[in-house]
This record gives C-alpha cells, sequence and structure tokens, in this order.
C-alpha cells in the first residue's frame, strides 16, 4: 500500500460522485486462495474508502432495443455505484491440457481498486457498453490504462433474470476474470441463454461461480458460489486504517476532471457541438477537451475581431479530432500512448507552433475564406483565400514546428498572387518532390545545409530542433512532402 494508490481510488470514487471517506480499515478474506502465496486476501470489506455514487452509460438503441436517452441512437442508462475498495490482487491460475496447474504470481500483492455496481444493467450490450465507459473514466482521469489484454482492467459479471414484474427468479451466476468487452457482452449472452433454458425446465439456477472460454464462447462452473459467512472476514492485523486529513481530501477532490459523460454534455450545451462529436472529443481524454475548448474559443474571438463568420463548432471538433490527430501522427509527433492513460492523447506533446490559439486562428482564416467566396491565396488582416485545402499544409508545417505567422507560411506555401486559385498545391517542383522519392532525399539534404544552426544544436542534444528541419522541408515543397517520411530522411541525415 502506498499514498498514491489512496489518492487514485479517492480521485475515482470522487469523480463518479462517491462519498469518499476520511477513514477507511482493512480486512481479511479467509477463503483460500491458491493463486496467493500467503493463501489468504486483504480487502475493505468493513469499511471501504468510497460508497455510492453512479455513471452514466449510453447503449446504441439498435443493439439493446430501447427508446429514449440522447438524440443521436443511443439510450442512456444510470449505473449505480454502491462501493469502491482497495484490495490485494491475485495470482493468475492456468490448467494446462494434462491436468497440472500453474501459477503467475507476477501481479499478486498489488494493489488495486475493485468497484461493485448494483444490479442496473439489462443484457449483454449494456453490460459490454458500461466496462468500455469505466474504462474511457479510468483513462481521462489518469488512474491506469485499463488495458484489458494486460489484465490490468478485468471484468465480473454477476447473471441473475426476473420475471416481467420484477421479481427475481433464480440464483445470480458471477462469471469471472474477462478481459475484452466482447466476451463480456458473449458472457452475459450465453449465461441468459443457459440460465432461461434451465428455468424453463424446471431445474433451478445453482448459485456458482463460472469461467468463460473464449473459444467456445461458454462458461464451466469453478464452484459453488461461497456465502458471506465462508469467507470469515477478520480486520487485518497487518495494516493499520487509512486515513485521509480534511485538507487533502479536498485537494484531490479539486484536481479532479470533468468526466467525459459531463464533458460531453457541456459541449453540446455550450459549444453546440452534435451529442456524437461531443462525446468524440471527451472520450479523448481531459487534454483534448482542454484543446478543442481553447481552439474554439481562439476562432470565435477572432472571427469577432474581424467581423467575419466563426467556423461552426461541428467543425472545429473534427479539425481537432481529424485532420489535426491525423497530421500529429503523420509527423511523429505528440504524446506516446503508454501508462497512466491521458499519456496517450496525441494533441498532449503538440509544439508551441500548433497551439490551439494558433489553430484557432487558422480555421477562422478557412471560414472568414468560405464565406467571402474566396479561394485566392491573400494575405490580408483576416487572411481571406486560405481554403480549407490549403490549410491542412499550413496545420501540417505547424505541427513540424514552423511558428511563423499564418500568412507567412501560406504565402510561401502557395505564393500570394493566386497562383493556386483552385485551393491546390501551386508549382510542379512540390508536386514532383511529394510524388518523387529521390527529388524530397534532395530537398531534405539542401534544407539541413541551409540550417547548421539548427544542425549543431540537434547533435549537442537539442532533438527538438527536427521540427525546424521538417518546417524547411515543408516549405520548399509548398506542402506536398510526407512529413513522417521527411523526418525518417532527416534524421538518417543529421545523425551521421
Amino acid at each position: 500500500m502506498n499514498a498514491r494508490a489512496v489518492e487514485l481510488a479517492a480521485r475515482l470514487g470522487f469523480a463518479l460522485g462517491a462519498h469518499v471517506q476520511s477513514r477507511s480499515s482493512f480486512d481479511r478474506k479467509h477463503y483460500r486462495y491458491p493463486d496467493l502465496p500467503h493463501g489468504y486476501q486483504i480487502t475493505q470489506q468493513r469499511s471501504p474508502i468510497a460508497l455510492g455514487g453512479s455513471l452514466d452509460v449510453f447503449v446504441d438503441k439498435k443493439a439493446v432495443g430501447g427508446v429514449g436517452g440522447a438524440d443521436d441512437g443511443s439510450k442512456r442508462r444510470t449505473l449505480r455505484v454502491e462501493r469502491l475498495q482497495l484490495e490485494m490482487d491475485t495470482g493468475k491460475s492456468s490448467v494446462a491440457s494434462d491436468g497440472a496447474t500453474t501459477v503467475d504470481l507476477n501481479r499478486a500483492g498489488s494493489t488495486l481498486v475493485e468497484i461493485v455496481t448494483a444490479p442496473d444493467l439489462r443484457g449483454a450490450e449494456e453490460a459490454a457498453s458500461a466496462a468500455e465507459t469505466f474504462q474511457r473514466v479510468v483513462r481521462f482521469l489518469g488512474v491506469g490504462d485499463a488495458n484489458m489484454e494486460e489484465g490490468s482492467m478485468r471484468v465480473d459479471v454477476n447473471v441473475s433474470h426476473r420475471t416481467r414484474d420484477g421479481a427475481v427468479v433464480g440464483e445470480r451466476c458471477e462469471v469471472k476474470n474477462l478481459n475484452s468487452f466482447r466476451s463480456i457482452a458473449r458472457a452475459v449472452a450465453h449465461e441468459r441463454t443457459r440460465q432461461i433454458e434451465l428455468l424453463k425446465r424446471g431445474t433451478g439456477v445453482r448459485r456458482q461461480t463460472r469461467s468463460f472460454d473464449p473459444a467456445t464462447g461458454a462458461t464451466a462452473v469453478l464452484r459453488d458460489k461461497e456465502a458471506l459467512l465462508d469467507y470469515r472476514f477478520a480486520p487485518e492485523p497487518d495494516l493499520p486504517p487509512v486515513v485521509i486529513e480534511p485538507a487533502a481530501l479536498r485537494a484531490i477532490e479539486a484536481a479532479v476532471p470533468e468526466l467525459p459523460s459531463s464533458a460531453a454534455a457541456r459541449l453540446t450545451r455550450t459549444r453546440g457541438l452534435t451529442p456524437k462529436l461531443a462525446r468524440t472529443i471527451a472520450s479523448r481524454g481531459p487534454w483534448t477537451v482542454a484543446y478543442f475548448d481553447a481552439c474554439f474559443d481562439a476562432a470565435n474571438a477572432r472571427a469577432t475581431r474581424h467581423g467575419t463568420d466563426a467556423p461552426a463548432a461541428d467543425d472545429v471538433a473534427n479539425w481537432v479530432t481529424g485532420v489535426l490527430v491525423g497530421a500529429v501522427k503523420r509527423a511523429g509527433v505528440g504524446a506516446r500512448k503508454g501508462k497512466g492513460g491521458s499519456g496517450g492523447e496525441p494533441l498532449r506533446g503538440l509544439p508551441e507552433s500548433a497551439g490551439a490559439a494558433r489553430v484557432g486562428e487558422l480555421l477562422a482564416r478557412v471560414a472568414a475564406s468560405k464565406s467571402n467566396g474566396d479561394s485566392s491565396v491573400g494575405t490580408s488582416a483576416v487572411g481571406a483565400g486560405i481554403t480549407a485545402r490549403m490549410a491542412k499544409s499550413v496545420l501540417a508545417a505547424m505541427v513540424s514546428g514552423d511558428s511563423r505567422p499564418i500568412p507567412e507560411i501560406a504565402t510561401e506555401l502557395f505564393g500570394g498572387d493566386g497562383e493556386a486559385a483552385d485551393g491546390g498545391v501551386g508549382g510542379d517542383d512540390g508536386a514532383r518532390v511529394g510524388e518523387d522519392g529521390e527529388a524530397l532525399e534532395a530537398t531534405c539534404a539542401a534544407a539541413v545545409a541551409s540550417m547548421p544552426e539548427q544542425l549543431a544544436a540537434y547533435r549537442g542534444g537539442r532533438t527538438r530542433a527536427m521540427g525546424s528541419f521538417v518546417g524547411e522541408v515543408m516549405k520548399r515543397t509548398k506542402g506536398r512532402a510526407d512529413p513522417r517520411r521527411a523526418a525518417e530522411i532527416i534524421k538518417s541525415l543529421v545523425d551521421q
């Protein structure tokens, strides 16, 4: 146990609207655990770190046959959270074809947070959607990467049936350690069919713990489900209670970002985004939400100052989540996906030259050009003439580190005399370099040779100078070069 684990669990509790307790305690579960070296598990049965809360789950109406909810073809289900508890992770037992059992203890003893929810879900699709929603929340908060295939997020589902009037029939069965959304849906669907067949035959459904086989799509019994008494809970003698000071609790709560569902609702309400686009942005992470907000505000502020039309909110969203992300990936910049969830947001590591304010300005210029019906390459105060197609090349240069004023970039890429009036990229040399590998290599060599100071800085350890080289190549090729290919060629030159 460490302070960081407690902090992250509390953050998740606050985000779900739970009551995070200032004092929580641990219990020892004496049920036999063959995949833990000491044979028991430590959990929080009597006094967990958080109680209550809820989460909105959106499910495709066609998948669940529902009505109501959002206006984009989805149904909302509010899933109540009963408790969040810290506990010790177990190892993983595997049975070989010859019947021998092996135990992987790599994760045994590490801290995990278990979220226990109420029986509010109906069917396989809702269960899978709920797990996917929890994964987005965990990543959004930076609580963990929640990679199911790596075992850092696992799901247990409890399946039972009830009559139309709400009466529960049969016992619930728990399917353990599901590691993909598809497996969750398939396991629930199989249990639904299996239990209904038992009930139709008049055979009672026994309360069991079951496993799921992805190869067959079937569940199999592991053991009869234990009653609470069978676990023989007792206060954990080796761990003191967790006590979080009120000031620390307030600090944790204040640092919690809005959840994806809240962010999406706000973007729809205050920015005018469609619900689908709002959820797309919110699902990317807090950094992307903040970037969109700043970009949208900058575009509108510039349009207001110059008396031009502002870009539509949906247009800004499509540029941010589509064109910009694509340019980032091609240029090989931005944050890499890794531990901690939000580190995978590609816009997190953008250079200042492609900051939200500058991209917002670019989009405002595009909107001004569209409203004026002007497709020329102007350099007026409002920047009329930068079409959407041209803006993609300008954006690529900005992403690659070009921090010059936007009209200056556009003028150098396309010329200032209307030579690209059709919205394309002017100049035969630019087109040839965009298609000819040898020409691109020659252009990259010329760009590097023309920048001795940047070359010395790069070889001295300032690797960010790479963006300057790529930006120079983009200028020389009028935006037609592939930034990623240019970066590869330049790296081979400067590393010599």
